[in-house]
């Protein structure tokens, strides 16, 4: 019964919530430190050369792209998500969370236990969580 709260909470996500609103609700816990870059999208490069790059330092060294490290939502992945500012996706360019079934079951499902973990230690152990 312990993840009984989790488990009600992912079904009624899954149930009732626009993928709007889950994105909404991904984005908002920036949980991942990881590698930035900025501008860049294998959706919006297309044929370009630095389409078909191995890693992120490769857009860096060869083309000159703004690699940096930021918290980010635990859907980002370099290759698929456009950042227009500092760390905020911009989907205009796709959105790996929005197309890939699998990656929402398994965030979704990440951040809820975060939710219930942190509504836990703020009832059973008087934690305010940061």
């Amino acid at each position: 019964m312990r993840f009984w709260f989790a488990t009600k909470c992912y079904i009624f996500l899954q149930k009732y919530v626009t993928i709007e609103d889950k994105i909404k609700i991904v984005k908002s816990f920036r949980l991942k430190k990881t590698k930035v870059v900025k501008q860049y999208s294998m959706h919006a490069m297309g044929n370009r050369p630095m389409s078909s790059v191995n890693n992120i330092e490769e857009l860096k060294e060869k083309y000159g792209f703004s690699v940096y490290e930021a918290f980010m939502p635990l859907c980002y992945n370099w290759e698929y998500c456009w950042i227009e500012y500092y760390s905020e996706c911009c989907p205009k360019f796709g959105c790996n969370f929005k197309e890939d079934k699998q990656l929402q079951e398994v965030v979704l499902k990440k951040v809820v236990k975060l939710i219930y973990r942190m509504r836990s230690n703020f009832i059973h152990n008087a934690e305010i969580p940061l």
